[in-house]
């Protein structure tokens, strides 16, 4: 798969994220900024032919091959595994809710991977 598509998906699902927070669904917001640093990492990963069947083997080879590596600071792995949970408990737990400081955080470190991710990518002419 083209690297752009993963970004411009990461892109669409960033936009959603914002979109759905403003209409108040919050849950919803959640799972797609959860999805807009997933398809980040699928990227990444992509870059080392590398193509994994869960999202908890996504997380756990972006950490080792990119955090590990010291390409790529370790908060952004906090930033994965947070999110993933947050999306875990938003789609799955129906008692739970997020106040609107969580998903503005959240909405802000999905721009962030966004951005590490473009960056990284163009600066290795991958993108």
């Amino acid at each position: 798969m083209d690297l752009t598509n993963f970004i411009e998906h990461s892109e669409e699902c960033l936009i959603d994220a914002k979109e759905t927070f403003r209409i108040e669904r919050n849950k919803a917001s959640v799972s797609r900024s959860y999805y807009c640093i997933f398809h980040c990492i699928q990227a990444l990963l992509a870059t080392k032919q590398i193509f994994v069947k869960t999202h908890t083997g996504a997380l756990n080879k972006f950490g080792e091959l990119f955090v590990k590596t010291l390409i790529f600071d370790e908060k952004y792995s906090k930033f994965a595994s947070d999110a993933f949970k947050d999306r875990q408990n938003a789609d799955y737990n129906f008692h739970t809710s997020f106040d609107d400081a969580e998903i503005i955080d959240l909405i802000a470190h999905a721009e962030e991977f966004l951005d590490i991710t473009k960056k990284y990518l163009k600066q290795n002419n991958l993108l």
